[in-house]
């Protein structure tokens, strides 16, 4: 199944216009015309069973949970991505009931 992704740098960065609100250029770490944070990166900054941050750090452009420990994405969490199964199309005759 193909689902949705957006084109990043090796640094994790948009490297695509900006999906909220169309920004051709964005730069650093947030859109400079509507804010939103555009590196894909772990959200677990510190883990509360261990007391430290998790080290899954930059993500790709369609993750929407870190493959480290499990937490959000921020891309999926500030809603540059929307969740997996959005478009996801199910038959009358693949339904259990």
């Amino acid at each position: 199944m193909k689902y949705t992704e957006l084109k990043v740098n090796e640094n994790g960065r948009l490297a695509c216009p900006c999906p909220i609100c169309g920004n051709k250029d964005p730069i650093n770490r947030f859109c400079s015309v509507c804010g939103v944070f555009i590196v894909n990166e772990c959200t677990n900054i510190d883990d509360p069973f261990s007391g430290e941050g998790c080290e899954g750090g930059i993500l790709k452009g369609g993750d929407r949970y870190c493959s480290k420990c499990g937490s959000v994405s921020t891309f999926y969490k500030y809603g540059l991505l929307k969740s997996w199964d959005f478009n996801l199309e199910i038959s009358d005759d693949e339904l259990p009931f």
